[in-house]
């Protein structure tokens, strides 16, 4: 292979890595904003995004106990099959984006807003797709 080939695939796989980084920190950048705007050190972006994400944990619990009280058995199972789908996809999705930073400050900085967003955003799409179930009255009212 001539070098100037190796050169240029190398310019391009570096380039490439670059333009990624800009638009996860950007990403990032943009998740922080929403919620944790005063944060400004590491540790306080940190325990800010992790104060979200069990904000966002607990709304997703109460959001699947009300789900479990007007759905109906089978309805109940896929749901449940889903959500364990998700939990897999969530974990899987949140390493490889911190993974990108192994051993760096925005490692858990990325990991941790990734956990809280995904979150937020899965409570939103359960409510979505759920919304007519979540307004039929609980089974016993009146």
């Amino acid at each position: 292979m001539d070098g100037n080939v190796i050169f240029h695939l190398s310019r391009n796989a570096a380039l490439a890595a670059l333009v990624a980084a800009v638009l996860l920190v950007k990403d990032y950048h943009i998740a922080v904003a929403d919620d944790c705007d005063s944060a400004k050190t590491t540790k306080d972006i940190v325990d800010c995004q992790d104060a979200q994400f069990k904000k966002a944990t607990q709304a997703l619990s109460n959001l699947q106990q009300q789900l479990s009280r007007v759905l109906t058995t089978k309805q109940r199972k896929a749901l449940e099959k889903a959500h364990s789908a998700w939990l897999s996809y969530r974990e899987e999705h949140c390493n490889s984006a911190a993974f990108l930073y192994e051993g760096g400050t925005m490692e858990t900085v990325i990991s941790v807003t990734c956990f809280a967003e995904l979150t937020k955003e899965r409570v939103k799409q359960l409510h979505s797709t759920f919304e007519p179930w979540l307004r039929l009255p609980k089974p016993g009212a009146k």
